[in-house]
């Protein structure tokens, strides 16, 4: 990646977060997943992926809503789901910035996904977005690393 892309991609990430940092959870509305699929359209450097959370947006109202929504698409859970869309997910250490990650903080039993901040991850709280450690991560996709085909393995329903 170029300094100038790199460059480019961090400030979209900051304005991407700095948009979103107030903005309250709201399950099939601004989800951990629809806060990646948005991710993923502002970064500008994806278009082939279209918007990944198109099927899903106004679909479910709480977290089993979210995943009878996963399952009647047709994966087992969210990593399924995210390796379908993005190429299979890879472990911590190969994770860029802004790139999709999935984590489980300290203290809880819950997963989510974030994006990569470098050192460490944006994710959503009840409140809006919130820093957790790095460590907080378990794996992730690399959208330099994501299948260009991604519109066809899935039958073009992203695109």
């Amino acid at each position: 990646m170029s300094i100038n892309i790199s460059y480019q991609l961090t400030h979209r990430l900051i304005t991407f977060i700095d948009s979103n940092r107030h903005r309250e959870f709201n399950w099939g509305e601004h989800d951990c997943c629809l806060f990646i699929a948005d991710w993923i359209m502002a970064r500008g450097d994806r278009a082939d992926l279209g918007d990944i959370g198109a099927d899903y947006r106004g679909q479910y109202t709480n977290a089993l809503g979210a995943m009878r929504a996963i399952k009647a698409a047709g994966f087992t859970d969210l990593t399924a789901l995210f390796d379908a869309l993005l190429g299979p997910h890879v472990p911590p250490l190969l994770c860029r910035r802004g790139d999709v990650v999935l984590i489980k903080p300290e203290l809880t039993q819950e997963i989510a996904l974030g994006i990569a901040g470098g050192d460490g991850v944006w994710a959503l709280s009840q409140n809006g977005v919130v820093s957790l450690p790095a460590n907080s991560i378990q794996y992730g996709w690399p959208l330099h690393l994501a299948s260009p085909l991604v519109q066809s393995h899935l039958g073009g329903r992203h695109g």
